[in-house]
């Protein structure tokens, strides 16, 4: 299955309910297709040209704004945001 991304605007926005407004910036939305996609923070970091570090506060801060519990918890709120959509590898769309 491939993740199919909704093209970023210069910030996505997400309403939160403790928060008037969340943000989720585009390199934010690089680290969430990553993850989809099930790599690791050392992967994700190679591929964006970062430490491992940066990464994993990253993550934490896209955890923080997606009041999400964890890396799949991300994914989840992710496609329920509408910032990831879910297709195949041929384009189309699951059923």
């Amino acid at each position: 299955m491939k993740v199919v991304t909704i093209e970023p605007e210069d910030l996505l926005v997400i309403p939160s309910n403790s928060h008037p407004l969340r943000t989720i910036t585009p390199r934010m939305l690089e680290v969430i297709e990553r993850i989809a996609e099930g790599k690791t923070n050392c992967q994700i970091a190679d591929e964006l040209n970062v430490s491992a570090l940066i990464i994993k506060n990253q993550i934490y801060e896209i955890m923080q704004r997606l009041e999400a519990k964890n890396r799949a918890h991300v994914i989840v709120k992710a496609i329920v945001a509408g910032i990831l959509k879910i297709g195949r590898e041929d384009g189309s769309r699951s059923s």
